[in-house]
Parts: structure tokens; C-alpha cells; sequence
């Protein structure tokens, strides 16, 4: 059984903090794997591989958070799915290049219920289409316990990426769904989508509720052993 969290938008640090408070759960035994479904606010994350000299001095406004995941810098913003699986790779028998290829073919999947046709690229992480990246993916293991995720841009505004090198690329090299659609799309039906096929590529069960602002900030202050 996996446990699926929908937060809706929310700041940045409330959800690191909560985030690393269920990997020492997850480690310890005392939860079982959660998936965390939500948007963000305006942020930028800069990877323990990323260089400082892509992020720009436009939308200094925007808080940047330095990160352990994988990878470079990146920005979340409303209209971006963010998802953030906190699971034990190795109770589920998956090595890390593995666990990868699930959340990139679960993002293609969807893509392809959509009439468009992503894929991957071979040495890096993340979905493209037409040559334009889609969707991101910057994860962390520790004791083979995930944190970060990815991050799949649903109807974000992409003019926010000109203030970094997403990635180490040309912010004109980002897309999003409703870019290559040319029509608004149901946020809450691409999650749930993107739901089904993580389950599916994870081979799971799971219970799906929804967490709102307030039950966050309690879980953060509660006492746990």
C-alpha cells in the first residue's frame, strides 16, 4: 500500500521540512512510502550538481533554496505538478536508475493520453517533447529511501524560467502540456492521471487523500518517535 498526499499550492519550506521529517519516518519503519501531489510557489532549487552561475538576475524577488537532489537549478511555480515520493527502493526491489524510468514513463504515459509523444533521453533525467523539456527529475536517496521528485509542467508560466538556465539549458527550451496543446487542460485530471501510472509503473495499491495548509503545518509540530 502506498499512501498518496494531495497538498494543492503551498510555500516551498513548508514542504522540504515536512518532506525530510517523512524520510526519517519511511527509514525508521514507522510510516509506509508516501507520494506527495502539489503546486508551489514561486521558488527556485539549486542541486548539489548545479551552478549558481544559471541562476539570473531577473525575478531576484523569487527565494532560492540549495537543495541535496540531483541535478541543477530548476523553478516551481502555480501550474507546475509537482510530485515528491518518499518510498524504499529496496523493499520494493528497484535500483535507482529503475525508479527514475517509472516516474519518466509515467509522464509519457499521460502525454500520450494527450496526443502528444514524450520521451527520454539517454544520460540525463526528465521528459521532452518535440525537443522541448516537459518535465523534470531531481531526486535524493537516503538508507534507499527517496526524496525530491519531479516536477511536470502542466500550465505554469514560462516566461518565470528566463530568470535561470533550467537545467543548464535555454529557458526557450522549456515547454509545458498546455503549450503543445494549445487549449486549457483539468490541473486535477492530469494529477490524477499522473497518480494511476505512478501506481501502475510502482505496481501498488494506494489510499489517496487530501492534506490541506493547516494539517501540514500540524504534522510538522508533531511529536514523533
Amino acid at each position: 500500500m502506498m499512501y498518496i498526499r494531495i497538498l494543492g499550492p503551498i510555500e516551498y519550506h513548508y514542504v522540504l521540512i515536512m518532506m525530510k521529517k517523512t524520510l526519517r519516518m519511511r527509514i525508521r519503519g514507522s510510516i509506509g512510502d508516501h507520494i506527495y501531489f502539489l503546486e508551489h510557489e514561486p521558488v527556485i532549487t539549486l542541486g548539489k550538481d548545479g551552478s549558481l552561475s544559471n541562476i539570473l538576475t531577473s525575478y531576484i524577488d523569487i527565494p532560492i533554496f540549495y537543495v541535496k537532489r540531483g541535478g541543477d537549478v530548476t523553478l516551481h511555480s502555480p501550474g507546475q505538478l509537482v510530485v515528491y515520493p518518499v518510498i524504499k527502493l529496496d523493499e520494493r526491489g528497484l535500483s535507482i536508475p529503475d525508479y527514475i524510468r517509472i516516474l519518466e514513463e509515467a509522464v509519457i504515459e499521460v502525454l500520450g493520453e494527450y496526443g502528444l509523444e514524450g520521451y527520454w533521453k539517454k544520460g540525463t533525467a526528465g521528459v521532452w517533447v518535440k525537443e522541448k523539456k516537459i518535465a523534470s527529475i531531481g531526486i535524493a536517496v537516503d538508507h534507499w529511501t527517496t526524496y525530491h521528485g519531479l516536477a511536470f509542467n502542466i500550465s505554469n508560466d514560462l516566461k518565470l524560467f528566463q530568470c535561470i538556465r533550467p537545467c543548464g539549458m535555454d529557458p526557450m527550451e522549456i515547454t509545458s502540456l498546455e503549450k503543445e496543446l494549445g487549449y486549457t487542460v483539468d490541473f486535477e485530471e492530469v494529477f490524477k492521471k499522473m497518480v494511476r501510472s505512478i501506481s501502475r509503473g510502482l505496481q501498488t495499491d494506494y489510499r489517496l487523500e487530501y492534506m490541506y495548509r493547516k494539517e501540514v503545518i500540524d504534522f510538522l509540530y508533531e511529536e514523533t518517535y
